[in-house]
Parts: C-alpha cells; sequence; structure tokens
C-alpha cells in the first residue's frame, strides 16, 4: 500500500509486513508482470510452468484487498515451455509479449491475445494458443514505446535488441513478424528501459560494465 508509504509520507511503511499483506496466488517461479490500467489487470509469468497468471486488481489493490486471496487467476499456456521471462502488454493492439528461451537457446517472444483475457473477460485465456515469433537467444527485458508501438528486447546471450514492429506484430497481425531487426549492444544485455522525452532506449551491458 503506498498510500502512506511513499517519499513525504512513510507513516504506513513500517506496519506493512509479509504476514500482513495480501497475495494472489499464481504458478511456480513467477518471474515477471506487466500492468495493464486500463483494464485493471496484472499478467505474470510462471517460468517452471510456462503459463501467464492473468489477475484481477478491481478488488485487489492498495485500499481494497477483499478479491486478493480469494481469487483463482486464469493461466493462459504458452506453445514452448522454456520460459516465460519477461513480459509487457500494450493495451492499444491487445497483445501481451510474453519472452521465452533458456540460455544458449534459441528465444520467442508469445504473442497473448488480451481482448478477451483481461480482468472482467476472461474467456479467451485458457483456450487460445498464442503465436510465437523467434528472436535471438536470451530475451530477458522487453519495453513497449506507446507513442511508436515499438516493442524492445533485449537478448542476453546474443549481445543485441530487437526492434519489432507492433503496429503489424501483434495478437491480431502479423504481417510484419517475419523479419526482425536487431541492434548490437554490449556484452550480455540483462535490461531495457525507455524515454520517450529524448526518444532513446538504455541497455545495461553486464560483461562490459557499460550502458548503450
Amino acid at each position: 500500500d503506498g498510500r502512506h508509504c511513499r517519499a513525504g509520507d512513510t507513516s504506513g511503511c513500517a506496519g506493512q509486513t509479509a504476514a500482513t499483506t495480501a497475495t494472489v496466488a499464481v504458478g511456480h517461479n513467477p518471474g515477471d508482470l506487466a500492468i495493464d490500467p486500463a483494464t485493471s489487470t496484472v499478467y505474470v509469468t510462471n517460468i517452471t510452468d510456462g503459463t501467464v497468471s492473468v489477475i484481477d486488481t478491481t478488488h485487489c489493490h492498495a485500499g481494497d484487498t477483499s478479491g486478493c486471496s480469494s481469487q483463482s487467476p486464469p493461466t493462459i499456456i504458452l506453445p514452448n515451455a522454456n520460459g516465460p521471462f519477461a513480459i509487457a502488454v500494450d493495451d492499444a493492439t491487445g497483445t501481451a509479449y510474453a519472452t521465452e528461451g533458456f540460455p544458449f537457446t534459441s528465444g520467442s517472444v508469445a504473442l497473448i491475445d488480451t481482448r478477451h483475457c483481461r480482468a472482467g473477460d476472461t474467456s479467451r485465456c485458457t483456450t487460445q494458443s498464442p503465436a510465437t515469433i523467434p528472436t535471438p537467444p536470451g530475451p530477458t527485458a522487453v519495453q513497449i514505446d506507446p507513442a511508436t508501438r515499438d516493442v524492445y528486447l533485449a537478448n542476453q546471450y546474443d549481445s543485441s535488441v530487437s526492434v519489432i514492429d507492433g503496429l503489424h506484430c501483434n495478437a491480431t497481425d502479423t504481417s510484419r513478424c517475419g523479419s526482425i531487426p536487431k541492434i548490437e549492444v554490449g556484452s550480455n544485455p540483462s535490461d531495457v528501459a525507455l524515454d520517450q522525452n529524448s526518444d532513446t532506449v538504455y541497455v545495461p551491458n553486464v560483461y562490459d560494465n557499460d550502458a548503450s
């Protein structure tokens, strides 16, 4: 609960503990999550299960946790049991991008259709089989530019960043998924961050001790 646990008001921080903080049961080894504020939905990647859990936050947030422990989130089964790791959601195209790929194996990104797999409408969660597109090895981070719909992937074991055209490579339009360009960066890129004000993507390179 960040209402009284933030800069300027930390009065509610100490009172929150692991025992008192609300939780939602998901799959095994949850690795990452993405929030869709437009639909009050949180998507959680379950690495060991090869699934994504779909949490309804309508009554599971700071100030109202009545729907946290009682819900059993539906899961999306991904085609490749090779992750998933990172996830990002684009409400404009109704797509969640979930990265897959263990070290030194071919990577991929699953294109999850969120139009009927979100809070209030989970009718297509368990029945869909998301399309996947190949990527270089180890796509471990993903960011979406909301202005251009471009999707940036940090490929940890390829020293590169892939750039997906999210306007035409999404859950309902895969016409430009066939050839994904990539940018060479430093060794072992582990994350990706986007600054819209300067149209810049920043990538930390673990083994080089620098950032691209």
